[in-house]
């Protein structure tokens, strides 16, 4: 019985590290999308800035190898994250979206949706992990 709970606990180890890259990639388009489409109406502004602070926060409650980090220290690193994508957005709309073809305008949302769904893949590989660890 104790074997089972170390090994699982190896594997939650081992599986740990995956969080904080997936999510701050996720955090990263997110606010790129946010200011790329700034401009929006209040509910999508209010909707989106709450996404923003849930994947720059839960994410530290998963177990994982941050667990011995500082919350404020986790915190910082996100904001960081968050605002390198805002910038990069707002790059996106006023430099790069006005030249390219009106297809292009798409492109934040579309990388969004597909680092949400390579999030989604990776955690659910975490969970059969230590599930099949048992």
């Amino acid at each position: 019985m104790m074997e089972q709970a170390l090994v699982r606990a190896e594997a939650a180890e081992e599986a740990g590290g995956f969080h904080s890259v997936d999510t701050s990639i996720v955090l990263f388009f997110l606010a790129m999308e946010l200011a790329a489409s700034a401009g929006g109406n209040g509910l999508d502004l209010g909707l989106s800035l709450l996404a923003i602070a849930a994947f720059a926060v839960l994410p530290y409650f998963l177990p994982g190898r941050h667990e011995a980090m500082p919350f404020l220290h986790w915190l910082g690193g996100r904001t960081a994250i968050a605002l390198v994508g805002a910038f990069a957005g707002l790059g996106f709309a006023f430099a790069i979206a006005p030249a390219a073809a009106p297809a292009y305008a798409s492109l934040p949302m579309t990388l969004l949706i597909f680092a949400a769904f390579v999030s989604c893949l990776v955690q659910l590989y975490v969970m059969m992990k230590v599930s099949l660890a048992r």
